[in-house]
């Protein structure tokens, strides 16, 4: 699905436009914005099953610096996306017009995101930024689009920006037809010739949208109009996206002809999996082999963007993308005699899978291992990961598995509090002057395995690694003397950071009395703000469990003289318990969190807030100890 924010063709060229002078337009829609937005408009011309004409325009007042990113302009092309013009007009806060650019004022790049070796896709893009606030940018476009699968979708209210007026318009023949799904929106007002239809949606005069903290993932509280087309084709590949069957069917058909396994490889991988104990055991070896000999790189091609190489190519040369390793995987597996489903999914973000809506909302593909009911998932790109082991990125969400029989929605795993840990124990021997050398060993494990991308620095040199620990370490003043990354690779992951440092002024001193904060590294110090309007329901996505043990040395020289009390907090959400205990001249502090994840009404919001304010109040506990001098 494809997000544009602009829709129809139009310029004009007069040298003063009222329509922008800023003065005109009341401070209640200036005032606390970034910008306004006079038009975010979409038109799509649908041709034919292979080909479409996309219009769009954009015209934006940028109020101040916060807004430049709108400056920033581009359009992609090639061989299935053809740039017909680009237009770009600039008005001063007057609405007077200071200066104008067309297509061949853009720069003209390769589309490449540094992982790419093959792609024909380019962009032209420009930045306007160079004139002073406040100013308007207009900027219009028409291509002429075959990538025919994705029809467009508009969310109507922005961010950051009053918007006088977005639409979206969808003309189609009838033979054709178009489908959509509402979020907050009406129904489209239709006007039919009898034999094209034209739809559209439109919005005005709408405040900024203001995104709430811990909205629901994959939906939208904002207006969003998705359109997908039934019929379909590109680059000779007919598909009907009106019923998920359909859409499996055109996805098979990108795989049919493909070359199968080598038979040399069919036999290596015969051999490879012998001995093992089960298939759990087959399919480990078999993914574990390839995440050491194959390396990811990303391809796009024309139909390539959804068409994997073949398994022959991918294991000639020994790489591939998203789609060709998880394919390649598939052969593999289905050579030891192992089903496994070619399963789309949307990577980062979470985007809405529809049972009742089929639509191409998907960047990225994995591999399900059904596995007689033990399924394991495979991702295919990662050359760290445990077999079984679906991140941050693909976790508990919807994605679609293409069988024979059709596509099925199936979800990936979630993961429980308890495999969602981070035990911490550390030992610190303070000085008489507050300065401390401490022992810290951490252990995270499931998705905290990825904190702060730690996992990216397993593998990495020493170097990154005691950045990282710079970077992350929350001490004030500290030097690191040692440390030690490493990593057991079972199916919920673990890393192990064991670090030795030494630590200035920990402790502070004010007179006979040394103040400390027990709780050593993992201080929460962010309360939610107040939202007595809130709308959406809360979601606390990713359960997860912190226990941190820290004992703490002090010389003979000094008594201590307040230990702060036991704290127990329990509610929906989670629990935490924090207390100091005192054994023979040796403190402990002991602090446990975990968080619940889970769905919870609106209206339990403020007690949420309320939850995480008792947490940091209880977090800034302080130890006072006194000199015996």
């Amino acid at each position: 699905m494809r997000f544009v924010f602009v829709l129809f063709y139009g310029i004009s060229f007069a040298v003063f436009s009222q329509e922008y002078q800023l003065s005109q337009y009341p401070d209640s829609i200036k005032t606390g914005y970034h910008k306004i937005v006079h038009l975010n408009s979409l038109h799509f011309d649908v041709l034919s099953e292979g080909t479409a004409i996309e219009r769009g325009h954009r015209v934006v007042t940028l109020l101040n610096g916060h807004a430049k990113y709108e400056a920033y302009l581009y359009q992609e092309y090639g061989p299935m996306v053809k740039i017909k013009s680009l237009n770009v007009l600039i008005y001063d806060a007057s609405g007077r017009l200071v200066d104008k650019y067309n297509k061949g004022d853009f720069e003209d790049y390769s589309a490449y995101d540094g992982f790419s070796i093959f792609s024909d896709s380019r962009m032209l893009r420009i930045n306007v930024g160079k004139y002073t606030y406040p100013y308007t940018i207009d900027y219009s476009y028409v291509i002429e689009e075959s990538r025919m699968m994705f029809y467009p979708g508009l969310e109507f209210q922005e961010q950051n920006g009053y918007v006088l007026k977005s639409e979206l318009e969808v003309r189609v023949p009838n033979k054709l037809g178009v489908r959509y799904k509402l979020h907050h929106m009406e129904e489209p007002v239709i006007v039919d010739d009898g034999s094209v239809s034209v739809y559209t949606w439109q919005r005005s005069n709408m405040p900024a949208y203001v995104p709430e903290l811990y909205e629901p993932r994959g939906e939208f509280s904002l207006p969003v109009v998705y359109t997908a087309p039934r019929q379909f084709e590109m680059e000779g590949y007919r598909g009907d996206m009106s019923t998920w069957e359909g859409f499996a069917q055109f996805q098979l058909s990108l795989l049919q002809g493909l070359d199968s396994l080598p038979f040399d490889k069919a036999v290596f991988f015969s051999d490879l999996v012998k001995g093992a104990a089960d298939d759990r055991e087959k399919i480990e070896r078999v993914y574990e082999y390839l995440q050491q000999n194959f390396r990811y790189v990303s391809i796009s091609l024309g139909i390539g963007g959804w068409q994997p190489f073949s398994p022959e190519y991918v294991d000639q040369y020994k790489y591939g993308d998203c789609k060709a390793l998880s394919y390649y995987t598939r052969s593999v597996l289905e050579s030891v005699g192992i089903e496994s489903l070619y399963t789309l999914i949307n990577s980062g973000r979470v985007r809405p899978v529809y049972e009742d809506f089929p639509m191409t909302n998907f960047n990225h593909v994995v591999l399900c291992v059904p596995n007689k009911g033990d399924t394991v998932w495979l991702e295919c790109t990662s050359q760290t990961d445990p077999a079984g082991y679906m991140g941050r990125s693909t976790y508990a969400r919807k994605a679609v598995a293409i069988t024979e029989e059709g596509a099925k929605i199936i979800q990936t795993p979630n993961f429980s509090s308890r495999e969602n840990r981070q035990y911490r124990s550390a030992t610190v021997e303070v000085d008489e002057f507050g300065d401390a050398v401490i022992h810290v060993q951490t252990v995270y494990s499931g998705l905290q395995f990825e904190n702060d991308q730690l996992d990216y620095l397993l593998n990495d040199g020493r170097e990154k690694q005691q950045k990282w620990l710079y970077d992350h370490i929350d001490i004030s003043n500290f030097t690191i003397r040692d440390f030690q990354f490493s990593y057991d690779k079972k199916a919920i992951p673990e890393a192990n950071v064991v670090v030795d440092l030494q630590a200035r002024k920990l402790g502070s001193v004010s007179g006979k009395r040394m103040f400390i904060t027990p709780n050593l590294m993992n201080v929460r110090t962010f309360v939610p703000k107040e939202e007595p309007q809130r709308r959406t329901d809360v979601e606390l996505s990713m359960a997860y469990h912190d226990i941190d043990t820290i004992e703490y040395v002090l010389p003979s020289s000094l008594s201590i003289e307040v230990v702060p009390q036991p704290v127990d907090i329990v509610s929906r959400f989670g629990t935490y318990h924090a207390e100091v205990v005192n054994d023979k001249g040796k403190i402990r502090y002991i602090r446990s969190m975990e968080i619940n994840s889970g769905l919870y009404p609106r209206e339990s919001y403020e007690e949420l807030r309320q939850f995480y304010q008792q947490i940091v109040k209880a977090d800034k506990a302080k130890l006072i100890f006194r000199s015996k001098t």
